[in-house]
């Protein structure tokens, strides 16, 4: 292993000294107690599409916590609260899954203007049934193998699209539906990720 540079030593001890002087104290205990956050030194790199598919998984598992209407709105109104341009708020709500910017634009104007009520009751009900593996735990089961199975291979190439895939078939095989073309996958790849990160 080559020699650490000099000037790359300091940076690391730089780095390491201000990471570890970073306190935060809380006003209602003592002002004796001190928390500190370990923060690691690879930033992230925001600009990069990979971190886009992130954004997307972590925006499915807020979806299935709360109702898309209210974080669609809340990222509208902050996008376009720093001058970003509506096409490419559009562009971004649609890329991860939330309602188009001519949607949230609705909702934040009837927030806006302060009808409260009308904002909260959409008069959906909301969210009233199992999840997919609730009502299909066999497939679950078999999913989980197919994970296993084609990660343990030694190539352990695995791709989230061949899950998606794998479930269609075994959801069409289970219920004896037959799938017509053009259908959409019954779990979608962006679900079928956030699966695999569960």
């Amino acid at each position: 292993m080559p020699k650490v540079s000099k000037r790359k030593s300091q940076l690391h001890a730089a780095r390491a000294c201000r990471v570890s002087n970073v306190k935060v104290s809380d006003s209602s205990e003592s002002s004796e107690v001190e928390y500190r956050m370990d923060i690691d030194d690879e930033e992230l790199r925001f600009k990069d599409k990979i971190l886009l598919t992130d954004i997307g998984d972590l925006a499915e598992m807020r979806k299935s916590k709360s109702d898309t209407q209210y974080l669609s709105t809340l990222l509208y109104i902050s996008l376009r609260f720093f001058n970003i341009k509506w096409e490419d708020v559009d562009d971004y709500l649609k890329n991860i899954g939330f309602m188009t910017a001519k949607t949230s634009h609705k909702w934040a104007t009837v927030f806006i203007e302060g009808d409260y009520e009308e904002f909260s009751s959409d008069l959906r009900g909301g969210k009233h049934t199992d999840s997919f593996y609730d009502a299909f735990p066999e497939i679950e089961a078999d999913a989980k193998a197919l994970i296993i199975q084609t990660c343990s291979q030694k190539s352990g190439e695995f791709k989230t699209l061949d899950l998606a895939q794998f479930i269609d078939e075994k959801y069409y095989e289970l219920t004896g539906i037959k799938k017509r073309s053009g259908d959409d996958l019954i779990r979608s790849e962006r679900s079928c990720r956030l699966d695999v990160r569960r």
